[in-house]
């Protein structure tokens, strides 16, 4: 259903903006490997557009602007421009009009204009309580399934009863040891990628910048899709 809805959206892109251009954009580390619009990149050429890819590890008015002078604005005097872009990248697409009257469309698939909630319970740890509360759910099961194996009577209690100790030991020192390691271990890896990747601050729900571009005075159009990346 996702890439009937995104080739509707190009088709009718393509039919309502025939003297224009269109720039892809990525999202979050897009760059590092095969992004979002790879798949289209056959069906674009100098003549319709350009599938753009640009570093992601600024603020994301930073990376708008470094995107507009490196790569759009050498481009910009060819035609007017729609920019179609995926996750973070709708929100570089949205800062955009801010550096180039060219740009004339803005359609974001998947964008978390909102801001990012999964990024957010990341970063204060909700994400790693929920996963903690789901293994306290498994624990809880195997707590019940060894009481009834040892009062279920001959032969399952002689089987159960031995292995009740070994057990519960094994499932303590998991909860206790490895996942209190894992919270710890997943809290610093964000903490410090997102100071390496100040995008990450500006996508938390109320920060700054999604407060500053919810009251901006919009004078491009901008059709969202599929709303927020929070599935």
């Amino acid at each position: 259903m996702k890439n009937i809805i995104l080739v509707t959206c190009f088709m009718l892109c393509m039919t309502a903006y025939t003297q224009k251009k269109f720039i892809w954009l990525h999202g979050l580390e897009g760059e590092k490997g095969p992004n979002t619009w790879d798949i289209y990149q056959q069906y674009l050429t100098t003549t319709n557009g350009y599938v753009f890819e640009y570093p992601s590890n600024n603020s994301i008015t930073g990376i708008a602007s470094n995107l507009y002078q490196n790569l759009i604005k050498p481009v910009e005097q060819d035609a007017n421009l729609v920019v179609i872009a995926h996750s973070m990248g709708g929100l570089v697409a949205r800062t955009l009009p801010d550096f180039s009257t060219k740009i004339k469309g803005i359609i974001t698939v998947g964008t978390p204009n909102s801001g990012s909630v999964l990024l957010k319970n990341t970063l204060n740890g909700k994400t790693y309580d929920f996963f903690q509360q789901a293994i306290r759910m498994v624990s809880g099961a195997v707590d019940k399934s060894l009481l009834s194996g040892i009062f279920s009577g001959i032969p399952v209690t002689t089987i159960a009863a031995p292995i009740v100790i070994p057990i519960t030991i094994f499932k303590n020192k998991t909860q206790d040891g490895v996942l209190t390691t894992l919270k710890i271990a997943l809290q610093t890896g964000m903490g410090i990628y997102a100071l390496g990747h100040p995008c990450i601050r500006d996508m938390l729900p109320e920060s700054t910048f999604l407060q500053q571009l919810k009251v901006k005075n919009n004078t491009v159009p901008h059709i969202n899709i599929y709303g927020a990346e929070d599935y």
